[in-house]
Order: structure tokens, then C-alpha cells, then sequence
């Protein structure tokens, strides 16, 4: 992993190369099968750390 030069105070911080790459990428559109395809297992992740088999999980995207 490379950085650039070190910044030790609150604020923002050095990203990988590799997420600076995943963020410049163009947004995914939600009702793509491409999302459906990356939601199932993320929320299959969720239960499990929810530790809930019989529960569902619902996500409410916002802002603020």
C-alpha cells in the first residue's frame, strides 16, 4: 500500500491507491442486476453480524 506523506492530525487521511481508484469509479445504478447482484450477500452479511436468521434487514439510504 503507498501513501503520501503522513498527516497525524484529525481530519483527513491518506487512502490507498486502491480505493482512490474504487471511488473515481461511476455510480452504479440501483436497479441495476449489477447492485441486485452485490445487495443479496451484503445484506446476508448484515444478518449475520445482527446475529438474526428469521429477521429481515432493511436498508434506508438518506442524507443528512
Amino acid at each position: 500500500m503507498t501513501y503520501q506523506n503522513p498527516v497525524f492530525i484529525p481530519g483527513p487521511t491518506n487512502m490507498p491507491v486502491a480505493l482512490r481508484r474504487a471511488v473515481d469509479l461511476p455510480t452504479m445504478d440501483h436497479r441495476s442486476a449489477a447492485f441486485a447482484d452485490i445487495l443479496q450477500p451484503a445484506l446476508a452479511g448484515v444478518k449475520h453480524v445482527l446475529k438474526t436468521e428469521t429477521g429481515e434487514v432493511f436498508l434506508f439510504p438518506s442524507t443528512g
